[in-house]
């Protein structure tokens, strides 16, 4: 037999299994490998599989990583409080020009609302007839101020005030009054004047007795979620005289919980919710407040004296706050004095200066403006005539410092 057909036999013959040898009369070679172990003894295919299961490795390690969204995740200040310097001086730092960009250098959780990508009109409007709610079966109504470049990031939440105005006041006073559009800041917040049914607010008892004022915040906060982009951890809520006295009986309320600090000045603190120490009032904020010395209105020693009735010492008021907020009751505030003021700060539970008070001797019942241009100036200068504080400023930088993200919750 020639030997290259003999070499095709044998071939052909090792390619045949057991059954075909038995089949064909031949006997199965003794201990002859499988068809996997005379495949697995081919180089090229010992090649083929290792390189299989180095990519199947590669892709178990890798896939995981690459699905997961690249989104912010993370607060830089760590939830540790506060990290600004809370001087008082109301300098600020300018215009951040990002409605997510805080002077703390947070980044807030970018949680989109209803509203986000919907365009609006820009500026201060007071048109009531568009913009008003039903609540608690009344109709409700506010004014706005809408940042110049909103509609450019409408699609981006942003950081919204709630500006409450004092007794026998309206929305349109307390824009004039608080002046956050007079502060470059102040183009990056959108800023609600709520307006009090009768003009005034139901944290004192002259208020109108058919107002339901907490469930009305409840309601609009719904309302400008549905309309705007708003960012959820910088919801914040400021007012003066009447208006602060709601703020902090809002405080001290699960309306306020959404909100993530407070600010008012001469505040009226007529709500036994609201100053009682342990009067039913067990929440963790955090704090500022403005009072002059010869306010005869809402005197800061507190007592009966006022215009509307009994009210707290102001320096005790803020130390209640501050043992609400984690500070013992012996605690003392620091205090640091200015020219023409001094600022009190309370530091409790890992919170730097979660308590703010700042005591104006020379003021009466005012919203400190140094400009002297703001209504309160305007109106009744001589009382007010103090240029050595830009209180609006000083509010900004406050807000500034806090999100959901670093002020205790409860």
């Amino acid at each position: 037999m020639p030997a290259n057909q003999d070499g095709k036999r044998v071939a052909a013959f090792e390619m045949m299994s057991d059954e075909d040898l038995k089949a064909a009369g031949a006997p199965a070679a003794a201990g002859k490998p499988s068809l996997m172990s005379r495949l697995w003894n081919r180089p090229i295919t010992r090649l083929a599989i290792l390189s299989s299961i180095l990519v199947a490795v590669v892709l178990v390690i890798a896939l995981p990583a690459a699905l997961v969204p690249k989104g912010d995740g993370s607060n830089s200040d760590g939830s540790s409080g506060s990290s600004g310097s809370n001087s008082g001086s109301g300098s600020g730092s300018g215009s951040s020009g990002s409605p997510t960009s805080t002077s703390s250098g947070s980044t807030p959780t970018k949680t989109m609302t209803p509203g986000c990508g919907t365009a609006h009109s820009v500026g201060y409007s007071d048109d009531m007839s568009n913009h008003n709610i039903t609540s608690s079966g009344s109709n409700r109504y506010y004014t706005i101020d809408v940042p110049s470049h909103y509609n450019d990031k409408k699609s981006e939440p942003w950081p919204l005030i709630l500006d409450f105005h004092g007794a026998s006041r309206d929305a349109d006073n307390q824009y004039n009054n608080s002046m956050y559009y007079a502060d470059p800041r102040g183009d990056d917040y959108i800023v609600v004047y709520p307006e009090g049914m009768g003009g005034k607010w139901e944290s004192a008892f002259y208020a109108d007795k058919d107002a339901n004022d907490l469930q009305f915040v409840t309601d609009l906060l719904e309302h400008i979620n549905n309309d705007y982009c708003i960012d959820q951890d910088r919801i914040y809520a400021s007012g003066k005289s009447n208006g602060g006295g709601f703020v902090d009986m809002l405080a001290c309320s699960d309306e306020g919980d959404p909100f993530a600090a407070f600010a008012m000045a001469a505040a009226a603190l007529y709500s036994d919710l609201s100053y009682k120490p342990k009067g039913g009032c067990s929440k963790s904020r955090a704090i500022l407040e403005s009072h002059g010395g010869e306010d005869k209105t809402v005197p800061y020693e507190g007592g009966d004296n006022g215009v509307g009735g009994d009210s707290p010492d102001i320096a005790e008021w803020l130390g209640w706050w501050a043992r609400r907020d984690g500070c013992k009751k012996s605690a003392d505030p620091s205090v640091v004095e200015h020219d023409g003021y001094n600022v009190s700060t309370y530091s409790c539970d890992g919170y730097d200066d979660i308590v703010k008070g700042i005591y104006i001797p020379d003021l009466d019942h005012c919203w400190p403006d140094a400009t002297q241009n703001n209504s309160d100036s305007q109106r009744n200068h001589d009382i007010c005539a103090f240029d050595g504080l830009d209180f609006t400023a000083v509010v900004l930088d406050w807000f500034g410092n806090w999100t959901m993200n670093n002020v205790p919750k409860n």
